[in-house]
């Protein structure tokens, strides 16, 4: 499967009349222990999965294999940048710890906290990440249906 965006000028309805402004290819998927994209590290959400965000911003994983804790780790995020990750569910119940390196900042969550993944197969949960003043704003989208 692969992912894109592209965006266009024109004045007509024609999606293939117009200039090509920008066309972003290669979201990254990092769906098993055996699959990765980009030069990145294959693993999926059940290893202790870090997320080089000085690589990219987009990331794709599969959801936990088991009932179990796993932990997540946003590495070389700058000050500013935001950083989206989509999960996949695959019908188990589990939960994430989030961990900041390179340097290290603290997680803030909304007034739920820390959210709980989705444990129905074949729904997605959508975080993003904004780094602002050392700190890491986390918002959430759980339970969406494709």
């Amino acid at each position: 499967m692969t992912y894109g965006l592209s965006v266009y000028t024109s004045n007509s309805s024609d999606p293939d009349e117009g200039t090509s402004l920008l066309n972003v290819n290669g979201f990254a998927r990092i769906a098993s222990p055996t699959q990765g994209s980009g030069g990145n590290p294959s693993d999926s959400i059940a290893t202790a999965g870090t997320l080089d965000c000085s690589t990219q911003h987009i990331f794709f994983k599969d959801g936990g294999p088991t009932a179990s804790a796993y932990t997540v780790t946003l590495s070389n995020m700058t000050e500013g940048q935001t950083v989206t990750l989509l999960i996949k569910s695959t019908g188990f119940a589990y939960t994430i710890t989030w961990q900041a390196t390179s340097p290290a900042a603290s997680f803030i969550w909304g007034s739920s906290g820390v959210p709980i993944p989705t444990a129905s197969s074949d729904k997605y949960d959508v975080y993003t990440f904004i780094k602002i003043g050392g700190w890491i704003l986390g918002a959430t989208i759980v339970n969406m249906v494709s």
